[in-house]
């Protein structure tokens, strides 16, 4: 039973000690309203890292997530994010939207 769990890995020695980043946001109007745009914001979206699934759906409508690649320290890391948050404000911005970088959607 171990060894089927673990061949649904994919562990690739050439990354041990890398650290890649997953960050979701949700996403908002002008107001600070959450909306569920994300399907819009992702249809209009680049990629500014080619080889990585930069920016997918998270659990909700509301919701997108950003992923950086494996880097090897932390200044590539901060690098990436900073090409990924600048593409999604971009495009946010394009559409009128924000993002609201919070764990839990506030109760209302």
């Amino acid at each position: 039973m171990t060894t089927s769990f673990i061949s649904k890995f994919n562990f690739q020695p050439d990354l041990a000690f890398h650290v890649g980043v997953e960050r979701e946001f949700f996403i908002t109007n002008e107001s600070g309203g959450i909306v569920p745009e994300a399907k819009q914001t992702l249809e209009q979206i680049t990629n500014p890292l080619p080889g990585a699934g930069a920016f997918g759906y998270e659990l909700s409508a509301c919701q997108i997530e950003s992923q950086s690649l494996p880097a090897a320290n932390a200044k590539e890391v901060r690098k990436q994010q900073l090409a990924l948050d600048s593409e999604l404000d971009q495009t946010l911005s394009r559409l009128n939207l924000r993002r609201l970088c919070q764990e839990v959607a506030p109760d209302n």
